[in-house]
């Protein structure tokens, strides 16, 4: 009777070692498909955060978070300048300042390149040309992201500028659609620039 017992008993730890056993591989295997797939499209999205895009461009400034928003007539003049209706009335600069002095204004715009959405950090002097422009994160196939060296096309630019693409900024081959949307994104800031802080 004991033999029989502990037969059964080493039969059923077998059955559970191996469930447990079953259980550890079934979660490396999606640790591993996670790690090694899904992993990889999400650190290709993002490439940059908020805040260490803020604190590069503006080291050892106090930044304002500022909430800004389009009268009907500003919303008119902007709709025509990018050839089509603006997203919201309503965007969030952070002015960035020192010793009491405006440094200049930066500003996460996000938009559609085709399906996907891509977003931008601008910044703006308090001369009302681009300082910088960086991408935070692209959510579209990689083949169409924009790299640092395309970007860097659009410094120096105002709103006096065409910031058109094929025109007096370089098109990125095979990638139509990424350039037009960022020089529409470099024409809007410029515009909201004017409309809130511009002389």
């Amino acid at each position: 009777m004991r033999l029989i017992i502990n037969i059964k008993m080493v039969a059923s730890n077998r059955k559970s070692m191996i469930r447990a056993a079953s259980a550890a591989s079934a979660l490396v295997m999606f640790l591993l498909l996670y790690w090694s797939g899904f992993q990889d499209v999400l650190l290709a999205e993002v490439y940059n955060l908020p805040e260490s895009a803020l604190a590069r461009q503006f080291p050892g400034a106090a930044v304002e978070r500022k909430t800004v928003y389009l009268t009907q007539e500003q919303r008119r003049q902007l709709d025509a300048r990018l050839g089509g209706p603006s997203e919201s009335r309503m965007n969030t600069f952070y002015v960035a300042r020192k010793n009491g002095a405006v440094l200049g204004y930066g500003i996460f715009e996000t938009h559609t390149v085709r399906t996907k959405d891509e977003t931008l950090f601008i910044v703006v002097d308090t001369a009302g040309s681009i300082r910088h422009v960086e991408l935070i994160s692209f959510f579209e196939p990689e083949d169409y992201r924009p790299v640092q060296r395309w970007l860097a096309l659009f410094l120096g630019k105002t709103e006096h500028d065409a910031i058109s693409p094929g025109n007096d900024i370089a098109a990125i081959s095979g990638a139509s659609l990424t350039s037009r949307a960022v020089a529409r994104s470099v024409r809007k800031v410029l515009m909201l620039y004017r409309f809130h802080f511009g002389q």
